[in-house]
C-alpha cells in the first residue's frame, strides 16, 4: 500500500525557487531592455508584452507590500521579482508565486500568437501550472495552483486505502457500539 504524502508548508527550498524562475522565463518571457527609449523608436519597435506583464506583477506586489523596490532598485521589474522570490520569507515567496501564476493563467492566455512569439514565450499556461504543481509535489510542499489561486493541500490520500482498513478493524466497531450505547442511535 502506498503511503500518504506528508507535506510541509514552512520552507521553500532555493532549488524550488530557482525552478519557479525557469517556469517564469518560459511562461511569461524575459523583460527586454530597450536600447533607445525615444518615443519614436518605441512606436516603431514596441516592447514585448512580457515587459508589461512584468511591470504589472512588480507594481502590484510592490504596492501591496508598500515597497518601492522588490530587489535592486536599479534592476528591471523581472530581475526584482527574481530577487524577491529568492530572498523573501516563505509567505512572501508564496505571494509572488500566487500572483505570477494568476497572471500566467489569466493574462498570458489572452496574448496573440505574435505577442507570444515576440515575448519569447515557449510554455503554455497549462503546462506552466502543471510544472509548478509537479515541483511542489517533488519538494513535498503542500500547495497546488488550482482555479487561478494557490491552495493549501492538507493531505493527499484516498478513502479506499486509508479509511476502509480502519473501518474494518474490530476495535472501530466496538467504539461505534460504545458510542451508540452511550448517546443513542445516530
Amino acid at each position: 500500500m502506498k503511503q500518504p504524502t506528508i507535506y510541509q508548508y514552512d520552507i521553500l527550498p532555493a532549488v524550488f525557487r530557482r525552478q519557479v524562475i525557469y517556469i517564469w522565463m518560459s511562461a511569461i518571457g524575459p523583460y527586454a531592455a530597450l536600447e533607445d527609449h525615444s518615443s519614436l523608436n518605441i512606436l516603431r519597435n514596441p516592447p514585448p508584452a512580457s515587459n508589461a506583464i512584468w511591470i504589472h506583477i512588480f507594481s502590484t506586489l510592490a504596492r501591496e507590500l508598500g515597497m518601492f523596490a522588490l530587489g535592486d532598485k536599479d534592476a528591471n521589474p523581472f530581475v526584482q521579482c527574481q530577487q524577491y522570490l529568492l530572498n523573501t520569507d516563505t509567505n512572501g515567496a508564496l505571494d509572488i508565486i500566487d500572483l505570477s501564476f494568476h497572471v500566467i493563467d489569466r493574462n498570458i492566455r489572452r496574448l496573440s500568437f505574435d505577442d507570444i512569439r515576440y515575448s519569447k514565450i515557449t510554455q503554455t499556461p497549462d503546462d506552466a501550472i502543471e510544472e509548478l504543481n509537479v515541483r511542489f509535489q517533488e519538494h513535498g510542499i503542500g500547495y497546488q495552483f488550482k482555479m487561478r489561486k494557490l491552495v493549501k493541500i492538507v493531505a493527499q490520500y484516498t478513502h479506499e486505502p486509508i479509511i476502509q482498513p480502519v473501518i474494518s478493524l474490530p476495535t472501530f466497531h466496538c467504539l461505534l457500539d460504545l458510542i451508540d450505547k452511550s448517546y443513542g442511535s445516530w
